[in-house]
């Protein structure tokens, strides 16, 4: 196999995937200002399978989304062969129902509830982030690696779309992979950042939203909960408590979950798979009611490394344990954005913006989105399958060839499950289900050495084997482990 795709993923600014640099613009979607429903990307994704065989491109005037190279004349013929994104699951299962009609692929971003790897529901789905039946592993891993035997759980009940682990923003990155018969070895990614805040903001819900999700896939804390559940019953862990809230509940709501929490004297660690607001709030609630150090909160990455989950509560925080999924970090991205204040840039159509960036240095503020990572992966997975797919199909350096076009969905897929590449060190692969093997960083909350406070990586789960620095981990009693069974051992001459 050799080393980079022939097929280059070109991006309307005109950057080039392997080699990616990743400038995104923003577009300008049609119902204003960015921002959109699941409906609304679903709609953008369904005009241009309406026209992915047709011979002409109708023209648009209030997105990117139709042209490949800006300023250009749409090419004579575009035939759409898959999807990057969306990132929210509820958006995601809208858009995945529509695509696998058409026998489009879809590879997304982040979604990682586990009812997405049901290939019966799903067939079209694969994703470069692990499944949340992995994160369920991790912390059943991490409770029995300290002998935890009686623990209690809490869970985020609704508002998935509030849950953003890994720092980004509001929006819905959806990508559409469309051959270019035209140019014949070039493909055209048709980009569109879609916001989701409109239905969701930060810390709420709507109602509406939240039984809708229920239906029809259950939420993130909800789906992971009930794999630790499964899996907790299969290792011989008992569940003390178990309890849910609302990430918007008012705080009398998280004062009960306390209160619930308090009266099993035994169980002193609690497993919370929630989003971050939902940890929050719960160490809100310990905090009035002075039960700081009583106990040990192990969280999922909906907790991971977020500085708003802990701001103010730093000392009730400190001995957290957190999942964080592994993301590598892409300099060469942060080299190219500071690169662009020296530049003009072409103009996104729609935009309102002239082009010109001036003087400010663009590393004010600055702070690379975490997502950047699997992004390049699911774009890379898109080249690999065209590239595997073009070489099983046409001759040598021929580019695309009749018997590649109409592109087969169902073959395209068969490609992109079967996709093996490095990136940053990390072989990128897929199982039978589409999900990607399960790599988590784990986090421990602490009060550094020179006052402050900031996470620790204190280990590591790598595909089914937890490895743990205990030296540097730090609990919310100091360095001993607190202790979390439903009764200590028998002493010498004593029984059950």
């Amino acid at each position: 196999m050799s080393r980079t795709p022939n097929f280059k993923l070109s991006y309307p600014l005109g950057v080039q995937v392997p080699q990616v640099k990743n400038h995104w613009a923003r577009g300008t979607p049609g119902d204003g200002g960015g921002s959109s429903s699941g409906r609304g990307v679903a709609t953008m994704v369904f005009s241009h399978i309406v026209h992915r065989d047709s011979l002409s491109i109708p023209s648009t005037t209030n997105s990117t989304s139709d042209t490949c190279r800006l300023g250009a004349r749409p090419p004579s013929a575009k035939h759409l062969v898959g999807v990057v994104g969306p990132g929210s699951s509820d958006v995601t299962i809208q858009v995945q129902n529509l695509l696998q009609l058409f026998s489009i692929p879809q590879v997304v971003i982040l979604p990682p509830s586990r009812d997405l790897s049901d290939k019966s529901r799903f067939s079209y789905f694969l994703r470069v982030v692990p499944s949340d039946y992995y994160q369920a592993q991790v912390m059943i891993d991490i409770v029995r690696h300290y002998n935890w035997t009686y623990v209690s759980a809490v869970h985020t009940h609704g508002c998935e779309s509030e849950r953003n682990p890994r720092g980004g923003g509001g929006e819905e990155v959806v990508l559409l992979v469309v051959l270019d018969v035209k140019r014949r070895m070039s493909v055209c990614l048709s980009v569109c950042l879609y916001g989701s805040r409109d239905g969701v903001k930060r810390g709420k819900c709507h109602d509406a939203r939240e039984k809708r999700r229920g239906k029809e896939m259950g939420n993130y804390g909800q789906s992971g909960m009930a794999a630790f559940r499964e899996l907790a019953e299969q290792n011989n862990i008992c569940i003390a408590k178990e309890d849910s809230v609302l990430s918007n509940a008012e705080d009398e709501s998280f004062d009960n979950v306390i209160q619930q929490l308090l009266e099993d004297l035994r169980a002193n660690v609690v497993v919370c798979f929630c989003e971050g607001m939902t940890v929050r709030n719960l160490l809100r609630a310990a905090q009035r009611h002075n039960v700081t150090s009583r106990f040990l909160f192990i969280g999922s990455d909906g907790w991971a490394d977020r500085s708003d989950v802990v701001a103010g509560l730093e000392e009730t925080a400190v001995g957290g344990l957190s999942v964080k999924i592994q993301s590598s970090y892409v300099t060469k991205f942060d080299r190219h954005y500071f690169d662009l204040h020296q530049k003009t840039i072409p103009v996104i159509p729609g935009s309102g913006s002239s082009g010109r960036i001036g003087a400010e240095s663009l590393r004010e503020g600055y702070k690379q989105d975490t997502k950047m990572a699997f992004v390049i992966k699911a774009i890379n997975t898109m080249a690999w399958g065209l590239h595997l797919m073009q070489q099983d199909m046409c001759r040598p350096n021929q580019g695309l060839c009749p018997a590649m076009l109409p592109i087969n969905g169902s073959l395209f897929r068969e490609y992109l499950m079967n996709v093996t590449f490095s990136f940053m060190g990390e072989t990128v692969t897929f199982d039978s289900k589409g999900d990607p093997p399960g790599r988590y960083d784990i986090m421990n909350y602490q009060r550094l050495e020179n006052g402050s406070f900031d996470y620790v990586r204190v280990g590591q789960w790598d595909n089914g084997t937890l490895l743990v620095q205990e030296e540097k981990v730090v609990f919310n009693k100091g360095v001993t482990p607190p202790i979390s069974v439903c009764s200590e051992p028998c002493l010498y001459n004593e029984y059950k």
